[in-house]
């Protein structure tokens, strides 16, 4: 969008370090130096990269991909290695973690990146550590902690298309040992598509942001620690998906003689997207001699709404209303050894989660509608789904050699999860039901590294993850509710190291994840409904490489690369089982790319940035006709700028992202012809070229 830049911790005009990289870096409050594949942004290379809002991270991070549904409200495609969460599942492959509280809805994937310290993303399965929703990867999120060095900053922004950011943050001592934080960022602009209906702007957005911390520390060894994020975002639009193929769409005669441009709407229905979130957790550590303990206990919630123009098109046929609601509480302790770098290191913990949403879709059906069906409202889907969580998980590594060179870490988690739906009943089925089901899964881990030196790291992991099985949050009957586990077995080889003098880093990885019935999603043309299944076996496997590299004093030169290809091996979607052996995975470029060039001169700092990615398929699978249909999205390339200055306490940069104007989609599903009648594809379209300036004051 066209608001202006991340707040970071960090000088914004400082080069990022070569710690982005995040060669020999572990993982949140890992005290088993276990190795992984990581990549971490400081606050220097957030800021300097532009990142505002989550989805951003899919240009920095390899094979990582998140994009939403046009609007910041909405529900969110997350793809790491290959691994998609289908539409309406209450759960993402990938998890979250904020301040390590962990947001295990996509629908709650809506993220300001502002006062932020660093962001880590580890690959492959968490299962052992994180559990659910962590099958492909965590995206760890922390956040600037205060401690006694007084601190403020204030921020401004303006960008094209009335965009407009500002933040300002103060921390420092309250009184004898407790430290305080608060920030504050807000920021919005007119959208940057038309809705010829009318002749307006269209999908602008806004949103509010704050977050506080506070940190009391009663006792010598006993820290506390409370922190409080309230979010809130309103995009004007609802969904903004957009036909992919303009011929076709014009050729749909309901649309009144109107012809779109190259990305214009065309609706009587504009709609819109809300949702208010708040996080608040409370933090426990007591270090020992020997050993740390640490308890969390945190409570969320999120409430979402929006409102669509389903048929696509200036005719009153067909609108549908949403809302979602998240209420979510979570408890952690955990204990591990005080001296992280003994030769036998471990960690053990208990965790417990419960989980409650609320699902409400209802049908605005005008006159002329194409399902032939009396004006009026129709509730389509009504379901309260309830889980709960209770997990029993630890790891252990044993280094051996007289340098330490070699390493054994073993670990392992207990999780069971209990869901539960009221399906309330709707106008196709309105018979009210109960159920109930129980998952529990045992899930190992096993890695072994060496040391070829002592920046120098190989390393192979076997790793088990999984997702439970659930209920449909859309299902319009209720025997079309429910689905099954799915579970992955993934192995990994990585190399990674840095050189003694610093100038140079690099990591690299070959991954291979079977899954086992993959959760995936398949419609029905007649009753405009879409249900979770199952397939019976997926594959993906890829490879990611990155390096970083400091050629003189002045420059640093940056490269981030990931593929994966991502099929399926013999699944059978649908009541009457469509073979799909062999198809790609939807919504997975084949391959991602960021080749960036940093220069600093004194005060000065600039920065170009390439990056990209492949195609992608987008696939529908039609249970009631037991059709197929595909399409191909196209690959982009981007090139982003960013000059900034510094001073002592003042800073000032010029930016300008996707400076080619390339259009492209960042998702793309198929939508219900029998609504709009129109068969093919629609997707959601990045942001055209943005300009903007900025100032900062902090010290």
């Amino acid at each position: 969008c066209a608001c202006a830049v991340a707040h970071a911790q960090a000088d914004s005009s400082a080069p990022a370090t070569l710690a982005t990289v995040g060669v020999i870096a572990q993982d949140r409050g890992e005290a088993t130096g276990a190795p992984a594949s990581i990549e971490v942004l400081d606050a220097a290379a957030i800021a300097n990269a532009q990142l505002r809002d989550i989805d951003q991270l899919s240009d920095q991070i390899a094979n990582l991909r998140i994009a939403g549904e046009g609007s910041r409200a909405s529900p969110a495609f997350v793809s790491l290695r290959g691994f998609v969460n289908p539409f309406g599942a209450p759960n993402s492959a990938v998890a979250l973690i904020i301040d390590d509280v962990p947001v295990r809805d996509f629908y709650s994937f809506d993220s300001r990146l502002f006062d932020i310290d660093r962001i880590a993303v580890h690959k492959g399965p968490q299962g052992a550590l994180y559990g659910v929703n962590s099958e492909s990867g965590v995206i760890e999120i922390v956040t600037r902690k205060p401690d006694a060095n007084a601190r403020a900053f204030g921020e401004a922004s303006l960008a094209s298309r009335d965009g407009y950011a500002a933040g300002a943050g103060l921390s420092g001592a309250l009184g004898n040992n407790v430290y305080a934080s608060l920030a504050a960022a807000r920021d919005g602009d007119e959208g940057y598509l038309d809705n010829l209906v009318g002749r307006k702007p269209y999908n602008g957005t806004c949103s509010a942001n704050l977050r506080g911390r506070l940190v009391w520390n009663p006792f010598e060894r006993v820290e506390v620690d409370a922190m409080l994020l309230r979010q809130r975002s309103g995009d004007h639009g609802g969904e903004t998906y957009l036909p992919v193929d303009l011929a076709s769409f014009n050729a749909v005669p309901t649309l009144g003689g109107l012809k779109l441009g190259r990305f214009d709407q065309a609706l009587d229905h504009e709609g819109d997207s809300h949702a208010r979130s708040t996080l608040a957790a409370l933090k426990g550590l007591w270090h020992g001699e020997e050993v740390q303990l640490r308890a969390i206990a945190s409570y969320r919630s999120h409430d979402a709404r929006n409102s669509n123009d389903y048929d696509l098109s200036p005719q009153p046929w067909l609108v549908m209303n949403a809302a979602y609601r998240v209420r979510e509480r979570y408890v952690e302790l955990r204990a591990q050894p005080t001296d992280i770098n003994a030769p036998v290191s471990w960690l053990a913990g208990v965790s417990a989660d419960r989980r409650d949403i609320g699902f409400l879709r209802i049908a605005d059906l005008g006159i002329g509608n194409t399902l032939q069906l009396p004006p009026g409202r129709y509730t389509r889907a009504n379901e309260t789904l309830n889980d709960r969580d209770v997990a029993l998980f630890g790891r252990a590594t044993w280094r051996f050699g007289t340098a330490r060179n070699v390493g054994v870490s073993l670990g392992a988690r207990v999780e069971r999860v209990r869901g539960d739906m009221d399906f309330l009943g709707n106008a196709l089925d309105p018979q009210p039901v109960s159920a109930v089901r129980s998952d529990a899964r045992f899930l190992p881990t096993l890695s072994l590294d060496y040391r070829l030196a002592p920046a120098q790291l190989a390393y192979f992991s076997v790793t088990r993850g999984w997702q439970p099985g659930g209920y449909n949050t859309t299902a319009y009957a209720s025997d079309h509710a429910q689905y099954r586990p799915e579970t992955t077995t993934a192995f990994e080889l990585g190399l990674k190291g840095e050189l003694a003098d610093g100038t140079a880093s690099y990591a690299l990885a070959a991954f291979r994840n079977a899954i086992r019935d993959y959760q995936d999603l398949v419609y029905s043309s007649t009753q405009l409904e879409s249900n979770i299944v199952n397939a019976h076996r997926v594959r993906t496997q890829g490879v990611e490489a990155q390096s970083m590299l400091r050629p003189a004093a002045n420059w640093q030169l940056g490269a981030t690369f990931g593929s994966v290809q991502a099929v399926y091996l013999d699944a059978a979607l649908g009541a009457a089982g469509l073979r799909l052996g062999g198809h790609a995975l939807g919504q997975v470029p084949r391959f991602n790319y960021n080749l960036h060039a940093q220069y600093t001169q004194g005060a000065w700092l600039a920065r170009m940035e390439l990056a990209g990615a492949s195609s992608f398929q987008v696939h529908d699978v039609d249970e009631t006709t037991n059709r197929l249909r595909e399409q191909r999205m196209p690959g982009y390339a981007t090139l982003n700028a960013r000059l900034g200055w510094r001073g002592t306490h003042w800073s000032a940069w010029v930016y300008g992202q996707n400076l080619t104007d390339r259009r492209y989609f960042t998702s793309a599903t198929f939508g219900f012809a029998l609504a709009a009648l129109y068969p093919d594809a629609v997707g959601t379209v990045a942001p055209p070229r943005t300009l903007g300036i900025g100032v900062r004051w902090e010290r």
